[in-house]
C-alpha cells in the first residue's frame, strides 16, 4: 500500500482572512496541500510568466528565519538579523556558523 502524505493543519486550511488582509494566489487543483505547491511550481514553469506562490524570495526568507531560529538556540542568545546585509549584528561567531567553511580552491 502507498504511503500518503499529510496534509495540512486544519487550522491552515479552514483559515479566514482578517479584516483589511490580501488574499494571495493559490491553487486548489488537489486535496493534497502538497502537491498544490508543486502544481503551482510547474505551471510557472510551463507558463513562463507566472510566478509561484512561494517564490525563491520568499522560501529564502522562510529558510533564513528557520536557521537563524536554531542558531540562537544552539548559541543560547538572542540574534539582531540584519536582512540586507545577510548578517547577524555584532556577534562574529553567529555569522561564522551561518555557513560550513570552504575548502580552497572551492570557494565562493
Amino acid at each position: 500500500m502507498g504511503r500518503r502524505l499529510p496534509t495540512a493543519n486544519p487550522e491552515a486550511i479552514n483559515f479566514k482572512l482578517p479584516p483589511g488582509g490580501k488574499e494571495v494566489y493559490r491553487t486548489d487543483e488537489y486535496e493534497d496541500f502538497n502537491m498544490n505547491h508543486k502544481a503551482d511550481w510547474f505551471k510557472a514553469i510551463r507558463e513562463g510568466h507566472h510566478r509561484p506562490a512561494v517564490d525563491i524570495e520568499i522560501a529564502h526568507r522562510t529558510a533564513t528565519l528557520c536557521n537563524l531560529g536554531n542558531l540562537s538556540y544552539v548559541l543560547g542568545r538572542k540574534l539582531v538579523w540584519n536582512g540586507d546585509k545577510q548578517q547577524v549584528m555584532g556577534d562574529t561567531e553567529a555569522n561564522r556558523l551561518l555557513a560550513k567553511p570552504q575548502r580552497y580552491p572551492y570557494v565562493l
